[in-house]
């Protein structure tokens, strides 16, 4: 009979746990209910060799279980059904069209939920935390981006009632339990039928959701299952006792050496294997310190279709439904508060409004806010961008004769299409004087007279326009039609530049980095340094030029942590013509001087372990343990 021991983070799973376990005859289960991190660490170093098969554990509390011993746990995970339960549940509460609910706990905890956000027309963002002193800062993020209600365990929901944010607390249900009870049982009949070691076992359940390849420490396969091999093409007899880069020919073999020598984890490496392309983690097995062969899990990239096709647009004059929303912007700079702010009572004139900034900043997007906030977000919004005409198609353009010779229809005109609705004219600097005159005509009297029909007609819609230069010094430099500039000037908004708000590139560079990591199914996360170096960048193409380069990052780095160096060195590599300003790092100041000494050797030696280990006259074995209870790894 199975021995486990489980640790319940409330009386709900207890009691359910209890219901299970008197009527199971093939396990025998000891349940701890409510214990806090020091009590579980203490209960389970006070274990006696044996004495439990496996441990199972919810969220924080697995966690707790899994730094203090070797013996295998089982997390307690959610199911997809009862995630779509508690989503349900928000909406009801928060009663909205699309409800913005954040979802904060362990990440072993939740299930994946994009194709719940996509089912339930809701977004939906996980923050993951890897210690409880971190709910508050999360909760307090939450708030400020605009989230309606949060998801989370009982701290997570205390803390968000005493900062008046809605919340619902996960409490557990008997599918839940059944589920880790279910792999439990698998976890005890694979051990007993083979005697894998600990470290082997625990790699094992964290990788094994897609192709895994198991070597030994000289890179030769002793184990796979079958969707790696179905990945390979070729039959398991012919893959076991090969060396993986002979199976794998595109396998980085410097990679591969850091890996089983150096015991480095790499997550997120772009393999193609028969054509097909993967996204790999290579993970090594640590027993006692010392390396003993690494888990290669192989996960195929997402395809993405292409609906070009499908999907015929004019480029340069589009009838859009506007869907960026206020609470679509991640901005928390006081300065962009403000201009929402002001964005928002503007929303409620009917006058002419000038969005001026440069390049990349939220322009166009602020425009489709200021719609969708209005009276006229019912009807149409239209967009012209006019550096994408020259001066004497300008004209046709607006009338409607550009793309046909016939002046009798004038269905594509934009004062047509935006009729009831708001006209976006982008870079109105670039519109010629004689069209500027034209739009100030049609912006008094609300008339146009088509000289084809010779007919004047009455369009009522609202007109915004953007600008990337002052047209104040546009008027008196004589480009820019002063009747215009005149009618503009009292609701002009001047954007600023995303290095003049420095918070808002470390929320938009977040945002990026999490979008990318999901779009390529990699893991990647910034560090705080390389959050820091980020900031400090001027961006003079603001967020289209933030985007790309988060993008870069994440398919080209190698690791799941992106680093402050390898951001600099990206930085450097992508734009070296633009002077960037970095502050010197500080030095990191330890408490331990033995942790100040092994800091100091690592970058005298460039990571090289050994050589470490023998300037201090240690094993290497020592040297990992030492550098793993300094935090050094």
């Amino acid at each position: 009979m199975n021995r486990y021991l489980l640790f319940s983070p409330n009386q709900d799973i207890t009691d359910i746990a209890e219901t299970i376990a008197k009527e199971s005859n093939t396990f025998h289960m000891e349940i701890c209910t409510n214990s806090g991190k020091e009590e579980i660490i203490r209960k389970v170093r006070s274990l006696l060799p044996g004495q439990y098969d496996l441990i199972i554990a919810r969220g924080m509390e697995a966690q707790y279980v899994q730094s203090a011993t070797d013996i295998p746990v089982v997390s307690i995970r959610m199911t997809g059904q009862e995630m779509a339960s508690l989503i349900k549940k928000a909406q009801n509460m928060i009663q909205k069209l699309s409800v913005r609910i954040a979802i904060i706990g362990s990440r072993s905890l939740f299930p994946n939920v994009d194709t719940l956000a996509e089912l339930f027309h809701a977004t939906i963002q996980p923050f993951y935390i890897t210690d409880p002193q971190e709910v508050p800062r999360f909760v307090d993020y939450v708030k400020t981006n605009r989230f309606d209600i949060v998801i989370g365990g009982q701290a997570v929901c205390h803390y968000a009632e005493s900062v008046n944010m809605p919340s619902i607390n996960i409490s557990g249900s008997k599918d839940s339990i059944l589920e880790a009870l279910r792999v439990a049982e698998q976890v005890s009949s694979a051990l007993e039928m083979k005697k894998r070691d600990q470290a082997e076992l625990s790699t094992l359940l964290d990788y094994s959701v897609n192709g895994i390849i198991k070597m030994d420490a000289d890179g030769y396969i002793t184990n796979l299952n079958r969707i790696a091999e179905n990945t390979i093409h070729l039959p398991r007899n012919q893959i076991l006792k090969e060396f993986v880069c002979n199976v794998i020919p595109n396998i980085n073999s410097e990679l591969l050496k850091q890996v089983l020598s150096d015991g480095r984890s790499l997550h997120s490496v772009f393999l193609k294997i028969n054509d097909s392309d993967q996204i790999c983690n290579l993970i090594p097995i640590v027993v006692d310190y010392m390396v003993k062969g690494a888990i290669l899990s192989i996960q195929a990239v997402k395809t993405v279709v292409n609906t070009g096709s499908l999907v015929a647009r004019d480029m340069h004059q589009s009838r859009l439904v506007a869907k960026t929303t206020f609470s679509d912007l991640p901005a928390v700079s006081k300065a962009m508060k403000e201009l929402i702010h002001r964005c928002r009572l503007l929303a409620a004139s009917e006058s002419p409004l000038l969005l001026y900034g440069e390049i990349g900043t939220e322009k166009e997007a602020l425009a489709e806010c200021i719609h969708l906030e209005s009276e006229r977000k019912q009807g149409p919004f239209v967009s012209i961008d006019c550096s994408c005409y020259k001066d004497e198609s300008q004209r046709q353009l607006l009338l409607g004769f550009l793309q046909g010779s016939n002046h009798n229809d004038i269905s594509s005109s934009p004062f047509v299409q935006a009729d009831k609705g708001t006209l976006l004219l982008q870079n109105i600097e670039r519109m010629s004087l004689e069209n500027q005159e034209f739009l100030y005509h049609f912006i008094r009297t609300k008339n146009i007279l088509h000289e084809g029909l010779k007919k004047s007609f009455t369009y009522d819609l609202r007109i915004i326009m953007t600008s990337q230069n002052d047209l104040q010094v546009e008027t008196e430099a004589g480009r820019f039609s002063p009747d215009l500039y005149y009618l503009l000037c009292s609701f002009a908004l001047h954007i600023p530049a995303l290095r003049l708000r420095k918070e808002d590139i470390l929320v938009y560079a977040s945002l990026y980095i999490h979008q990318f990591a999901s779009q390529y199914s990699r893991l990647n996360t910034l560090s705080h340094g390389a959050e820091k170096v980020l900031q400090d960048f001027p961006w003079p193409g603001n967020l289209p030029q933030l985007s790309a380069f988060c993008e870069r990052l994440v398919l080209y780095s190698t690791y799941k942590i992106i680093g402050e160096d390898y951001v600099k060195s990206q930085l450097k590599q992508t734009f070296p013509t633009v002077v960037y300003h970095c502050p010197p790092v500080q030095p990191t100041h330890y408490q331990n001087a033995e942790a100040c000494i092994i800091s100091q050797l690592l970058e005298k030696n460039r990571g090289n372990r050994n050589k470490v280990a023998s300037e201090l006259h240690i094993s290497r074995s020592t040297l990992w343990r030492k550098m793993k209870q300094y935090g050094l790894i």
